[in-house]
């Protein structure tokens, strides 16, 4: 016997039979029952939805002779000619293959002769957006006023591409995705009857991969059976055809992204290549775990969201609760444009590693788990709690001790020992999962109660007093550490404006004149003109100030940091330059690396530790700009190289020497070409 496939084989043959899409069932079922039928019928929908089913029921039902509540009876010559084909009076048609205009004219032409047999005469057009625009503007006509006994049913997938003229016509259901509870019942059914033996887990499986598609689910259940040879299909055997990874092996490959640890992200993507798992679609399970991640994060109830069981959703919420939202939506997001680039890539095994590894090493890099604070208080070494366990706070220092009358007595309490002070570039440890689910203590009221005064505490009247506020006249004399400061209080200073980097884009750079050299030979007696300090452009001296040593520490420092926090960054960022000029930091990286430039300047968190490390020697710097050699010359910020003085212009000392010789009457001999 010829094998059927399983969607074909329990394809609905009623309303009854529909899973889900009861907006719909109910309608039509409403219209065959009054026998109000219309004249054109949009289904539109996702895949596998059960748009074409429920128009050939619908066709039937419409033409049936004895129908049963709506239903088509299934018995009659008009239901078994449109079940086997042979009733001419039903027409399907695929608009995909048949999209010209020659077969709409054709359907507009047959429309007009009445039935054979049947009371209407149906056309299904299926992908009915496949169809051309003159094919469109020919069926138009026939849509609006059809003859009484034409009933077009129009199925699409993508009902934006159907012209507006067309969509205003048609009686509009839009088919939603079914339930995964609706799609596992609907296959416990078509297993039972094929005697497939399969677990509910499996059935699950196979449900959440057809993502509401009833079709895709069967198919997939039709596949499956033919390869077990007669043995109980697991969930894992689903995993293995569909080449999906379980969700343990997610949350293993999530963490160490999370966490940072590029060393064991290698093994993990080996083992995913060598079991033939699929790479794009790995990576849209990897971003969608990820956007399970933050559900749990934003949502009160995550398990309503997320269609896992409540061990895997516990896993993704400790996740959600050591790490930040900004990196779970930097992660998703350039997953989303790995599934693209690999496509195209020339190996994509390569192209997937380099991307796991520089998530990874562009993570948060949160501490791994550890064990929760009641099992470390409970521990009898006095040695201090690990890194990860959250260390108490110090303590808030208490007020001055005020004289009390009365003071009471109260107990000595053990002050707690201040919390050591962390480094600043380590992050602070995660929040245990039973601090998080605590809630906070009630804050400490004894410091409303003065503490009482120690035994040898002296009297009232002997306690001196605070020295009083210096006047006026102290602190203009004073020189406090900041100059603004020292200018505000001092009584002579004339305030001759602060010089903001403002002033000096509205002044104009002042020309450097060429001056007497001061080794010049002079005549007996003649005096050398005094010579005055060359002006400096303000330019100028940002110039030199940013090719100091100043510029190299700064570099020396960003380095070394890219050394350590951003490894593949380092990589092809060892050969840039850093310098700044007035307020802007520029960072000039080698032509060679145009392709990655872009990677730099979106990463927010190199560019704003550039500039905290620039901001150490030059804190009026405000912006970093990081550009190719090439950009950078064609900004027009790079430095101009002076012009040698040549032609007939004489320099200003030339000039004085030679009105001091004729005011003397000294014989002066220029040389030619000096």
């Amino acid at each position: 016997m010829e094998h059927v496939a399983l969607y074909r084989l329990y394809r609905p043959m009623n309303f009854d039979d529909i899973v889900e899409q009861e907006h719909a069932v109910s309608a039509l079922r409403q219209s065959v029952l009054s026998g109000k039928i219309g004249h054109a019928y949009l289904f539109c929908g996702t895949r596998g939805t059960g748009k074409t089913s429920i128009a050939k029921v619908f066709s039937r039902a419409i033409n049936c002779l004895h129908p049963v509540n709506g239903n088509p009876c299934n018995e009659c010559e008009i239901c078994k000619g449109v079940i086997d084909g042979s009733l001419l009076d039903v027409i399907e048609m695929d608009a995909a293959s048949n999209n010209s205009v020659d077969n709409i004219r054709r359907i507009c032409d047959e429309v007009m002769f009445m039935p054979a047999k049947a009371k209407y005469k149906v056309y299904i057009i299926d992908e009915v957006h496949m169809l051309s625009t003159g094919a469109f503007n020919a069926l138009l006509k026939t849509l609006e006023e059809p003859p009484a006994h034409a009933v077009f049913l129009l199925a699409t997938t993508e009902p934006h591409r159907i012209p507006a003229t067309i969509l205003s016509r048609c009686q509009r259901y839009d088919f939603r995705r079914i339930p995964s509870e609706s799609i596992v019942k609907r296959l416990g059914y078509i297993a039972q009857k094929q005697n497939i033996a399969i677990e509910q887990d499996a059935l699950s499986a196979i449900a959440s991969i057809g993502d509401g598609a009833l079709r895709d689910s069967i198919s997939l259940l039709d596949q499956v059976s033919t390869t077990s040879n007669g043995k109980t299909i697991t969930r894992d055997d689903i995993l293995r055809i569909t080449g999906i990874v379980d969700e343990a092996f997610l949350h293993q490959f999530a963490s160490a992204i999370l966490e940072g640890r590029a060393a064991d992200l290698l093994p993990l993507c080996k083992e995913l290549t060598m079991d033939g798992r699929d790479l794009i679609r790995f990576t849209l399970d990897l971003a969608q775990y990820f956007r399970n991640i933050l559900v749990t994060q934003v949502s009160a109830n995550p398990q309503a969201l997320i269609e896992s069981t409540s061990a895997a959703i516990a896993q993704m919420r400790d996740l959600g609760r050591r790490t930040d939202t900004a990196t779970i939506l930097f992660f998703i997001t350039r997953l989303s444009d790995l599934a693209g680039e690999l496509k195209w890539s020339p190996s994509a095994r390569t192209s997937f590693e380099i991307m796991m590894l520089r998530l990874a090493s562009r993570g948060n890099k949160i501490i791994p788990a550890v064990v929760p604070a009641k099992e470390a208080v409970a521990a009898p070494s006095p040695a201090p709690a690990p890194q990860a366990v959250a260390a108490p706070a110090a303590p808030a220092p208490s007020p001055a001790p005020v004289p009390v009358s009365e003071p009471k007595p109260e107990p000595k309490k053990e002050e707690p020992k201040p919390a050591p002070k962390a480094e600043e570039d380590v992050m602070p440890p995660p929040p245990v999962v039973d601090d998080l689910m605590t809630p906070p203590p009630a804050p400490d009221m004894d410091f409303m109660v003065p503490p009482p005064l120690p035994e040898d505490a002296p009297e009232e009247e002997d306690i001196p007093l605070p020295p009083p506020p210096p006047t006026v006249e102290e602190l203009a004399h004073t020189q406090p550490s900041s100059p603004n400061l020292h200018r505000a209080f001092s009584s002579d200073h004339v305030n001759e404006g602060q010089r903001t980097n403002l002033a000096k884009a509205v002044k104009e750079p002042e020309v450097r004149a060429p001056q007497m050299p001061s080794d010049i030979l002079m005549p007996d007696g003649v005096e050398a003109p005094k010579r005055e300090a060359a002006p400096v452009s303000n330019l100028k001296q940002v110039m030199r100030h940013g090719n100091g040593d100043e510029c190299d520490s700064a570099r020396r420092e960003f380095m070394d940091y890219l050394k350590v926090e951003h490894t593949f960054e380092y990589m092809y960022m060892g050969d840039s330059k850093v310098f700044w000029q007035d307020q802007t930091v520029w960072c000039i990286m080698p032509d060679s690396f145009a392709a990655t430039i872009n990677d730099v300047r979106d990463n927010a968190i190199i560019i704003t530790q550039l500039l905290k490390i620039c901001q150490k020697y030059e804190p009026a710097l405000l912006h970093v700009r990081v550009a190719t050699q090439k950009e950078y010359e064609a900004s027009g910020n790079a430095p101009v190289k002076e012009e040698s003085n040549q032609g007939n212009t004489r320099p200003d000392w030339v000039k004085a020497v030679e009105d001091v010789s004729e005011k003397n009457g000294i014989t002066l001999t220029h040389v030619k070409d000096l």
